[in-house]
């Protein structure tokens, strides 16, 4: 098995290469990538320590709802943890199945979801329709991290929570956030969609609150973050 630090130049190459992107994003792209302070995978360590931080324990089946890349998935291997993620970009998907070829305990899977925003105006289903390509109770810690800000309806969001509730095991654990109105103005653009306060606790009712933080202000990336526990089936 590759080591992180092999899976780290396997994905740059991935990225210089572009692979499953179309190549008029190309310069755009290596652009952006420049104004990076931070490799991938000391990005995903800090991330990372979050979640120990929350309760992700080495040897945790964990799934990353709107995985992206699957920067996560890196330093996940060294804890021994399975890897289940899903994506609505194909583009996303083809490039961390490339990344991570060969790497058992790693998988990406695709939602075939429609979204304008993420290139996938054509899917076969609805947010409010997805289904999970997971086990019942299987799961012990769920990410959906920057997933609900690109949502179309409320209706969205449940259906994947109510998928999440199916798929975590009992006592396991979710992190999840959200832009919420207040402090920010309710609804707004896909790229940053706000919900109420009184909305996304209606949505939550089903799990235990543990924590929540930060999303008090309305700058752009301040989202409100909220660790959650199943406590019933």
């Amino acid at each position: 098995m590759l080591t992180p630090e092999e899976m780290e130049t396997k994905m740059r190459k991935a990225i210089r290469r572009d692979v499953g992107i179309s190549k008029s994003k190309r310069v755009k792209k290596l652009k952006s990538r420049q104004h990076a302070r931070n490799t991938s995978y000391e990005r995903a360590m800090n991330i990372l320590d979050r979640y120990i931080g929350f309760g992700l324990k080495p040897g945790d089946y964990v799934l990353d709802v709107g995985c992206g890349h699957g920067l996560i998935a890196l330093p996940l291997v060294e804890m021994d943890c399975a890897y289940m993620g899903l994506e609505v970009s194909m583009p996303s998907i083809l490039r961390s199945r490339y990344v991570f070829d060969g790497v058992g305990q790693v998988e990406f899977q695709h939602l075939d979801v429609t979204s304008k925003r993420y290139k996938n105006p054509n899917g076969e289903l609805d947010e409010y329709q997805v289904k999970f390509p997971c086990h019942d109770g299987r799961t012990d810690f769920v990410i959906a991290k920057s997933l609900f800000t690109h949502f179309d309806t409320i209706q969205g969001v449940n259906r994947y929570l109510s998928e999440m509730h199916r798929c975590v095991k009992l006592g396991g654990l979710l992190y999840v956030t959200f832009f919420l109105c207040p402090p920010n103005v309710a609804y707004g653009l896909l790229d940053r969609r706000v919900f109420t306060v009184d909305e996304i606790a209606k949505s939550l009712s089903c799990f235990e609150v543990l924590g929540e933080f930060n999303g008090l202000t309305t700058l752009r990336d301040d989202q409100r973050e909220f660790v959650l526990r199943k406590v019933q089936e």
